[in-house]
């Protein structure tokens, strides 16, 4: 299932339906944010949100998983064996892209405080307590260029992430230099970080 066509789909019907973001929202029980990641093609609802989703947007669900609108004279009430194959199986790689992307900011957050913990305690610039909370801040900083890249088409998306990015790398630059790291090494740990991160969103 393709994320794009998805969300393109629940855009047009919304629009066809006079309804903002925020109002499907409402009426679906999500945040409008939600919302716009969807028709972003960004990430996919929770299964649990398919049938109000549907329902709000006039579709049946079968429609709205494949992204695409029945000709009136072949709807039916029931289903065939491959329409209720193919619900599943689209509902199950929703569930598995909504994972992937909690466990990469899971993940990246987890990899950045370690990393940056240990190189504070092993250099014997601070105590595990002071690396941890350097950590902290340092993957503060990654985590809001992660959602930065990841929220990119969204006006009120980039303005959050860009200020938790600026703050965080900010903060993260201050706590270092108090904790006597060289200012230079910082800064290529910084652009080596910023590389690895763009690497793995283009992969």
């Amino acid at each position: 299932m393709d994320a794009k066509v998805f969300g393109q789909f629940i855009a047009l019907t919304r629009k066809e339906r006079n309804m903002t973001q925020a109002e499907l929202a409402a009426q679906i029980g999500v945040t409008d944010k939600a919302v716009s990641r969807w028709e972003r093609g960004v990430g996919f609802p929770d299964i649990n949100t398919l049938e109000p989703l549907a329902k709000a947007l006039g579709v049946t669900v079968p429609e709205l998983m494949r992204s695409e609108k029945d000709d009136m004279d072949k709807k039916s009430n029931e289903l065939s064996e491959t329409e209720i194959t193919e619900m599943m199986a689209g509902a199950v790689e929703m569930a598995k892209e909504n994972q992937r992307q909690d466990k990469t900011g899971i993940w990246l957050g987890g990899a950045v405080v370690l990393t940056v913990t240990a190189l504070i305690v092993a250099t014997g610039h601070g105590s595990l307590g002071g690396g941890l909370v350097a950590g902290g801040i340092a993957a503060m900083a990654v985590l809001g260029i992660y959602y930065l890249i990841q929220n990119r088409e969204d006006k009120e998306s980039r303005k959050i992430y860009s200020f938790f990015a600026l703050l965080g790398i900010a903060m993260c630059l201050t706590t270092l230099h108090l904790f006597g790291v060289d200012s230079f090494l910082t800064a290529w740990g910084m652009y080596v970080l910023l590389g690895f991160i763009l690497g793995k969103l283009n992969q």
